[in-house]
């Protein structure tokens, strides 16, 4: 007998919403996953969530330097964790709570206390050291870093004289870090005071000193050295630590102490870094790396075969130099994909096996999506100051003129485009202009006699302004 009851559905007990501690417990594990186990540490390990008010996780740290860190250098990683944890987009703040404890020094910030109440010491302090390799002999030298490698040079011969200070930049991968390493070689080999490491190892120490009651010891370790080196400056861009920088530069330069920056864009390009700042960055002298031509990757294929006993002919070594890589590092990658294959299968390595190891192989070039003309136009208004209409007019003006020129140029150069598909971008311009256009760029950045010495300097600074504004 069939029954009247109705259907019912078994019951579901809904999920208790998760409390502000649990959400944020969930999100450091996400985190932990995700950063560096020293950026974890360094500014999450010890945060804790406040409350839950208005619908905002609300997230207490122990100083001010610290929250200023973690809005603008890691915001979209906390956003994201707490996403996934809450399975919704949760808005976040982040504040300063009195009722954390202070976190104890690390061993770095305690020794240097010490070390300021006994007799200064040469010191040396790096990755946690000078890489041996790293030195200015081992550099390989081409066109596109010789202005950078005589500078070095000059600075490691004449420290607080030639050039101070030096800020050297690039993209990743083309040598900043060796040349800084082989300038502080130098310094240690001189018994200078010196000092060398990345910008975020000089954050961690300023805010352990601040947090344990150390700030003058750490002020007069780094008002004291002979010479400065730092590494990834681009990351300066938090207020609590760019006036601290900006009162040790002051200090060291009127000493005469050598300082050397290394940033992947120049100073005007370091987001939110005050005029101040950027004004003493250019006091001495500011040099670009460039992707490495033929020729130098060649040679820095060959001196890494001999640093690693690897052997390997010039056939080879042609093959793996004429693909399109911008880094030292994308080369380094290609022979260990090369040496790699060479073991698995047990041959000697030759071209055909280099053809197969690098057939799948992609490098950071190689993945790359070119910029557009369009890209390139906006990014020389800004360089120029001159406004997109001018690239498409008609009207006589040198220099909106110049500003098209130059963006004809980069196209050229970047854009695989012919001369007259890049004249369509610029009002419909004929391929004999364009040609022209990237001739006359072309003149002056290998230096026309007839305009001088300053004029190449001010057509090579825009260049590397352009390009470093498409991230080329």
């Amino acid at each position: 007998m069939a029954s009247n009851a109705p259907n019912r559905q078994p019951f579901r007990q809904q999920p208790r919403p998760l409390t502000h501690t649990e959400l944020w417990r969930r999100a450091l594990d996400q985190l932990r996953n995700t950063l560096a186990p020293s950026t974890y540490d360094t500014w999450f390990a010890h945060t804790r969530a406040v409350e839950m008010r208005a619908g905002k996780l609300i997230i207490g740290v122990d100083n001010i330097y610290k929250r200023e860190t973690l809005l603008s250098n890691h915001y979209p990683a906390i956003s994201i964790a707490v996403k996934e944890a809450a399975g919704r987009l949760i808005e976040i703040e982040v504040i300063v709570d009195d009722r954390l404890p202070s976190e104890p020094p690390p061993d770095a910030i305690a020794a240097n206390r010490k070390q300021t109440s006994e007799a200064r010491a040469p010191v040396s302090r790096s990755y946690p050291a000078l890489r041996p390799n790293y030195t200015l002999d081992s550099f390989i030298v081409g066109p596109s870093n010789q202005h950078a490698h005589a500078a070095a040079t000059a600075v490691a011969e004449a420290p607080g004289h030639s050039y101070n200070p030096l800020f050297i930049y690039s993209r990743s991968g083309l040598g900043k870090t060796h040349l800084l390493h082989a300038v502080a070689h130098v310094a240690v080999a001189q018994d200078l005071q010196t000092i060398c490491l990345p910008y975020m190892s000089l954050l961690r120490e300023f805010v352990a000193a601040v947090q344990s009651g150390a700030r003058a010891a750490f002020q007069a370790k780094f008002e004291q050295a002979d010479m400065l080196l730092v590494d990834d400056i681009q990351g300066l861009t938090t207020e609590g630590m760019q006036n601290e920088f900006f009162e040790f530069f002051n200090d060291l330069h009127l000493a005469d102490n050598q300082i050397v920056l290394a940033s992947d864009v120049p100073p005007r390009r370091i987001p939110g870094l005050p005029e101040r700042l950027i004004t003493r960055f250019e006091w001495g002298m500011l040099t670009e790396i460039g992707k490495p031509e033929f020729e130098t990757r060649l040679a820095i294929l060959r001196r890494k075969c001999d640093e690693q006993g690897m052997r390997a002919g010039d056939d080879v070594l042609h093959l793996l130099a004429q693909r399109p890589s911008h880094s030292v590092r994308d080369l380094e990658q290609s022979l260990n994909q090369v040496r790699l294959h060479s073991a698995i299968e047990g041959a000697p390595i030759s071209a055909p096996l280099a053809l197969r190891a690098l057939e799948h192989f992609s490098s950071e070039e190689d993945l790359r999506t070119p910029p557009t003309v369009g890209e390139i136009i906006n990014a020389t208004c800004e360089a120029t100051g001159v406004p997109p209409e001018a690239f498409t007019t008609k009207r006589k003006d040198q220099r909106a003129a110049r500003a098209r020129h130059l963006a004809m140029y980069l196209a050229r150069e970047h854009t695989g485009l012919s001369y007259k598909e890049i004249g369509s971008f610029f009002g419909d311009r004929d391929h004999t202009t364009v040609l022209h256009g990237y001739r006359k760029i072309l003149e002056e950045v290998d230096g026309d006699e007839r305009r001088g010495i300053q004029a190449k300097a001010e057509t090579q600074r825009l260049i590397s302004d352009i390009r470093s504004r498409l991230r080329l």
